[in-house]
């Protein structure tokens, strides 16, 4: 799903099921920085885990640096970095611009 924010760029929203992958898990943030420079978020399946690239990771709040449960180095976000992450961009959108697009 591609998401415009009112007077910012778009970011995209993809799911992905690692079991379907030759290496059997997320890629990382350099893979995505590769595939492209835009604000990139790959979720998990489950929902319980994402992956970012760093043009994504830039607009996310910064964690506390007691927290294990991200990590810039793989964009990996996990647990409550997870979470946290879905509704600062979900807080972002307005569901009338995602609903007309």
């Amino acid at each position: 799903m591609k998401t415009r924010i009112p007077g910012r760029r778009s970011f995209w929203v993809l799911a992905f099921r690692p079991i379907r992958s030759r290496k059997r898990k997320l890629p990382d943030r350099t893979v995505l920085d590769q595939i492209t420079a835009k604000p990139l978020f790959l979720v998990k399946y489950d929902g319980h885990a994402a992956v970012a690239n760093s043009a994504l990771l830039e607009k996310l709040p910064k964690p506390s640096p007691r927290r294990q449960d991200s990590t810039k180095a793989t964009g990996g976000l996990y647990q409550q970095a997870y979470y946290d992450g879905v509704n600062h961009l979900m807080r972002s959108v307005s569901l009338y611009q995602v609903l007309k697009t």
